[in-house]
């Protein structure tokens, strides 16, 4: 609603001068419009567990319209999360997405760009790609006249969101409402369904001290009087005096990293942690 009115706010200012300009110039004053709409996307197949907004802008002056759109992708939780296209797709899915919208184009290659007339066609999403979710598909949006003409109107291009080979999800990490770098710190599910995740960055995003102790090649997590330790290839875990139980599998080190069960952090640290059917980890001890 805000940028709304500053959009309306805007138009006002270009329509009085306008007017100025038409009668100082003698010419005819024609009316100017300004249209605000918004749409709120279906994702009711998907638990609603994306708010995905459109919010389409424009103003004419008797000139051939050109609509200013924005999308909201929402993770629709308590406390919300604006999801990007990278927390859904990763980043090593862009050259998917990019061939998937290119076999679109080809298929109907006469509406859009091609390099002709030195006007280039589409090339590569962008970090910033315009998108929504709508019922367990990507819907890839462009401005109009980016990528092809007028006529052709607001290009838009569903995709079919690529799966993990072995999970069937992209993860997200969410911790105290602040999303996680996860080319950084990756996450991933083993084959035996455990999902794991980075103990170093999410114990200390949680305000815990981690240490690696050589001597036993161990790992201990301290916060004030809690705490608690794990060992690369030990299935055990426990924290404080509390006897250890058994989270499926053990801690693992990849890459110089060392991951732990997700369920480490609910069952060993009693911190509020899910995770929704699109592989969005959320993570909050405030």
């Amino acid at each position: 609603m805000k940028e709304a009115m500053a959009y309306i706010n805007e138009a006002e200012k270009e329509s009085k001068q306008f007017a100025e300009d038409c009668k100082k110039n003698g010419w005819e004053v024609r009316p100017n419009t300004v249209i605000v709409e918004f749409e709120l996307k279906d994702n009711s197949a998907t638990n609603n567990s994306i708010v995905s907004l459109e919010v389409i802008k424009e103003f004419n002056n008797g000139g051939t319209g050109n609509p200013d759109i924005d999308f909201y992708n929402i993770s629709n939780k308590d406390k919300a999360v604006e999801l990007t296209l990278k927390d859904l797709i990763g980043e090593k899915d862009k050259e998917i997405i990019n061939n998937q919208i290119k076999k679109q184009i080809e298929q109907n290659k006469d509406k859009y760009f091609n390099g002709e007339d030195g006007i280039e066609g589409f090339k590569s999403i962008s970090d910033n790609q315009k998108f929504y979710y709508e019922n367990g598909n990507i819907v890839i949006v462009f401005d109009k006249y980016e990528i092809a003409p007028g006529a052709t109107g607001i290009p838009e291009f569903k995709i079919e969101i690529p799966q993990d080979s072995n999970t069937g999800l992209h993860f997200g990490l969410v911790i105290n409402n602040e999303r996680i770098n996860i080319q950084k710190s990756n996450v991933y599910q083993k084959e035996d369904g455990s999902i794991m995740i980075p103990l170093r960055v999410v114990c200390e995003k949680l305000g815990y001290e981690v240490k690696w102790i050589e001597k036993n090649r161990s790992i201990e997590i301290k916060k004030g009087a809690q705490y608690t330790s794990v060992k690369p290839g030990e299935n055990k875990y426990f924290f404080s005096k509390m006897a250890p139980i058994s989270l499926g599998s053990a801690p693992e080190i990849k890459d110089s990293t060392t991951y732990v069960p997700f369920k480490f952090v609910s069952d060993i640290l009693r911190v509020d942690a899910s995770m929704d059917e699109t592989g969005i980890i959320t993570i909050n001890n405030k």
